[in-house]
Parts: C-alpha cells; sequence; structure tokens
C-alpha cells in the first residue's frame, strides 16, 4: 500500500471518529452530572435566601420589640397606679395605668392601657384623659409577630408594692417576638418601676389584693367596656 492511499486511510478512519458525536450512555452521564450541579446550586441559593430571611425576621422582631420597651418605660415611670393584669372575654390580656396630671404634657390626669391580643399576635395600646365616662380611642398597634398564649401574666404582670418588698408597684413585661419557628424568636423581659406608685392605697388604689386573687380590689381606669 502506497503512502498516499494510507495517509488517505488515517484521514478517513479519523474522519469517521469525529463525525460519531455521543453515545447514549456518554450523554446519560453529563445529564447526570449537571442535575447534580443544578442541585447543589439550588441548595447553595436556598440556604442563602432561608438565613436572609432568618436574619430580617430577627431584626425587625427586635426593633419591634425594643420600641415598645422603650415606649414603656417612659410611660410607666411616671405612674402611680397599675393595675393587675388580668383577661378580656375574647381572650386578650390587658394591664392599664394611671398617671397623675403632673406629670403629664396635657396637665389631665391619663390613663394608658395595653394589651396582647394572642390571634392577631399583636400588642397594642391606648390613652385617655381620666373621667367618669370617657370616649374610649381606638388601639394603635406597637408590635407584630409576638408569639406566646395570653394570660394574667403574660405578657403583662403586675409586681406589687409591698412593706417587706419594694415600696412602688411595678410592672414586668416579657415578649417573644419573630416567626413560630423557634430558632427564629426573641424574647425579652424586663420590670418598670412607677415611681409615683406606693403601697399605700389612698395614693396606688389597685395595689390592694385583699383577697390574693391577683385582681385590684379597686382598678384605676376601669370605664365599663375597657377590657373587650
Amino acid at each position: 500500500m502506497g503512502m498516499r492511499r494510507r495517509l488517505a486511510v488515517i484521514r478517513a478512519v479519523r474522519a469517521e471518529g469525529a463525525d460519531r458525536g455521543m453515545t447514549l450512555i456518554e450523554m446519560l452521564v453529563a445529564i447526570a452530572l449537571f442535575s447534580i450541579f443544578i442541585g447543589i446550586s439550588f441548595a447553595s441559593v436556598t440556604q442563602l435566601t432561608r438565613t436572609a430571611t432568618t436574619a430580617t425576621s430577627r431584626a425587625n422582631s427586635a426593633n419591634a420589640v425594643v420600641n415598645v420597651f422603650s415606649l414603656l418605660d417612659r410611660q410607666v415611670r411616671y405612674a402611680d397606679s397599675i393595675n393587675f393584669a388580668g383577661m378580656g372575654a375574647s381572650g386578650n390580656s390587658y394591664i392599664e395605668f394611671r398617671t397623675p396630671a403632673s406629670a403629664t404634657n396635657s396637665g389631665v390626669v391619663t390613663c394608658t392601657q395595653w394589651r396582647f391580643d394572642p390571634t392577631r399576635d399583636v400588642i397594642e395600646y391606648r390613652s385617655w384623659p381620666s373621667a367618669p365616662s370617657p370616649q374610649l380611642p381606638a388601639f394603635a398597634t406597637k408590635a407584630t409577630d409576638v408569639q406566646g398564649t395570653a394570660s394574667s401574666t403574660y405578657p403583662f404582670k403586675l409586681i406589687q408594692a409591698t412593706a417587706a418588698g419594694s415600696l412602688l408597684q411595678q410592672l414586668q413585661l416579657r415578649i417573644t417576638g419573630g416567626s413560630p419557628v423557634a430558632s427564629d424568636q426573641t424574647d425579652i423581659s424586663t420590670q418598670y418601676v412607677a415611681r409615683n406608685s406606693s403601697n399605700d392605697p389612698a395614693r396606688s388604689p389597685s395595689n390592694a389584693d385583699a383577697n390574693g386573687d391577683s385582681v385590684s380590689d379597686n382598678p384605676v381606669c376601669n370605664p365599663t367596656g375597657y377590657r373587650p
């Protein structure tokens, strides 16, 4: 066989090999590898998205909780009488306190009420001038995504003023905020001191609880229908 013929045969074989394309097995292997790559990439993106969402949820929850704590701190410190926390017919939990005229910007005795609505996961408040039959305003929402079951001690609780303990009433607030997923929640608790309060019933009538049922014997700021 001459040299030219050999070269021609070699070129023909190479050309035939180049035109064969991919076999079915090769194609399946390529598809499997591509699927694995896509799966890894999707899992990574999903995890990054979940982490970012969790961080945002925690930040928003923490900000709302901090705002509630800051507002209550400014309000409670000047109160002269705080009611025992309690439940309304709707299943919401409530607490009220009274601020004397000397400690308000308006120069009027003011009532403030906070409530936790577990069906909507919100904490709200409202204030009104103390009067026999006041016009009760609408509630303003201060925090959302608040978790937990409303009770006479969650999220609000009165710590009585006593001669043996603190001579001033205190309001304890505990909030579990965030999504229902436990790892995404923020849990904060603190106590506020009502500087104008006392264990003297003449000064803080709502502090009295003679039968120990955790209900104020003489509640302040309690017009009809104030705990719906």
